[in-house]
């Protein structure tokens, strides 16, 4: 039914998909597995006519759809359900769920009492416990996923994706999902399902497909797979070939953070890091990296307490955390760290205003130094200083948000995935930049999602599962071990779990 064919896509010179095929049959349900960066979402971008291939074809029932083309996918019946729910807040259920093609539903020109009449004899037919009359705003967020499946269900989709859709769903709701998605399955859709929760897979899947850096590494049934089989097929490479960073002297700690997550068990755990100390962060999307460094930084409300060498950062603040040598790189540096439209010397002086006052204008000169001192320091290659920061590659927009911190010297650095979407070159500058202020006595937290590259940085590891710290390894650790922790293989999961950093924060 689905025939993925040797699909190929680059994004600005990082290839994300190199030659994948895959094909799927009716009445399939296959997941698709991989480490972050693998290429799962992308695929399914390309299969939704998001995203345009550079090489590969993409057929249904043996017809192909043009790249990067939406309404050929409707006309094919390809429905793409994701990990963040595309709604309509201000309309009703109904409305969101014949919005895209009301032709198709036979609505067209008819009054809303009856095509609100004909969303609740879908929804009662599939057992969504939803009211076709209410306002999706007023719904939860649970419901309003429902409620983007309902619309999948009203087109007739029969090639259907869903693309970490239970990475934010109570237990509840995903028992409601995977009943819907095995009804698909009888009905003789068939199934694409992307996730990282190996347990789902054995659940609810026949067949797997596992991608590494962009290829295709195997496909077989579910039933001829085991949970060690799948991790070492996603993280399977040797680690230390690529790349590792010797040890620096520790010295006294710099960073200690109480209080602020919990263990699995649900105790307060005691996160410390010491001077020159490189500590990683394990964990799949919506384990609650991100919000762990966000809340050190002050950008998230919490509970607990964070402590920089003798110096208490205050709750929600971060000029406390910068004032006491806490520097942040956040995990989108166009949206969290750049002005894209502003040239490359504005974007290097941002942070003038905080270390000389609000007062203070900085100079032309002033800041073509800041840009000269980045060219030296972190290596960019900004030609012009004039031109917008936008327009450079990947890496290099890194190494401003990195340079400009740097000046500021920061005692604790907060690395939230500093090396995604850049080439290889920039990635192994920006390693040797980590390792010389290793060296130098910063401290180091490091959010990735490529374990070969936590592994060859970080001198401790911890492993976040839904939120909770699962795991603590030392320099060294297997590969396979962080990826059973991070998976939550032989972790209870429970509904407060599915919702990270829900306790005692806002």
């Amino acid at each position: 039914m689905l025939d993925l064919e040797a699909i190929d896509k680059n994004f600005s010179g990082v290839r994300a998909l190199r030659g994948v095929s895959l094909r799927v049959e009716p009445g399939e349900i296959r997941a698709l597995l991989g480490e972050n960066g693998s290429g799962k979402s992308t695929l399914v971008r390309i299969l939704a006519g998001e995203v345009a291939q550079d090489h590969g074809s993409v057929l249904v029932n043996d017809v192909v759809l043009p790249p990067r083309d939406v309404p050929s996918r409707k006309v094919a019946s390809v429905g793409v359900v994701g990990q963040t729910a595309e709604v309509c807040a201000e309309m009703t259920v109904a409305d969101n769920m014949f919005l895209s093609d009301r032709r198709r539903a036979g609505l067209r020109g008819l009054k809303s009492r009856r095509a609100a009449a004909r969303a609740q004899k879908i929804l009662d037919e599939w057992g969504i416990e939803l009211d076709a009359c209410a306002r999706v705003g007023d719904l939860s967020q649970d419901q309003q996923h429902l409620v983007e499946v309902a619309r999948v269900i009203a087109q007739d989709a029969k090639i259907v994706a869903f693309d970490e859709t239970t990475a934010s769903l109570t237990e509840d709701h995903v028992r409601r999902l995977f009943t819907i998605i095995r009804r698909m399955g009888e009905r003789g859709a068939a199934i694409l399902f992307v996730t990282h929760r190996l347990v789902e897979v054995f659940e609810l899947c026949d067949s797997a497909t596992v991608l590494r850096d962009g290829e295709h590494v195997e496909t077989a049934p579910v039933s001829s797979l085991d949970t060690d089989r799948i991790v070492r097929l996603m993280v399977g490479r040797s680690i230390r070939d690529q790349f590792f960073r010797p040890a620096a002297e520790q010295g006294s700690v710099m960073l200690t953070v109480d209080g602020v997550i919990e263990t699995a068990k649900g105790e307060s755990y005691q996160l410390r890091v010491r001077a020159g100390e490189v500590l990683g962060v394990a964990g799949l999307v919506g384990s609650g990296r991100s919000n762990l460094l966000e809340s050190i930084y002050g950008l998230r409300r919490r509970q607990g307490t964070v402590t920089c060498g003798d110096r208490r950062v205050r709750i929600g603040s971060p000029a406390a955390a910068m004032d006491a040598g806490i520097g942040l790189v956040p995990e989108d540096r166009r949206r969290q760290g750049l002005a894209v439209g502003q040239s490359v010397r504005q974007n290097a002086s941002l942070l003038d205003p905080a270390r000389r006052g609000l007062a203070h204008v900085t100079s032309y000169a002033r800041g073509e130094r800041h840009v000269t001192t980045m060219r030296e320091r972190v290596r960019l290659k900004a030609p012009n200083a004039r031109n917008a920061a936008g327009t450079l590659s990947g890496g290099n927009q890194q190494k401003i948000v990195l340079g400009r911190l740097l000046e500021a010297a920061p005692g604790v650095l907060l690395l939230d995935e500093p090396t995604r979407g850049i080439d290889v070159g920039a990635k192994r500058e920006i390693y040797d930049l980590i390792h010389q202020l290793a060296e130098r006595g910063t401290a180091i937290v490091l959010v990735a999602s490529e374990l070969p590259e936590l592994l060859g940085l970080s001198d401790r590891i911890v492993a976040l599962h839904s939120g909770r710290v699962v795991e603590e390894f030392p320099r060294g650790v297997d590969a396979v071990a962080i990826g059973r922790a991070i998976t939550g293989i032989g972790q209870v999961v429970t509904d407060a779990d599915r919702n990270p950093f829900s306790r005692g924060m806002k």
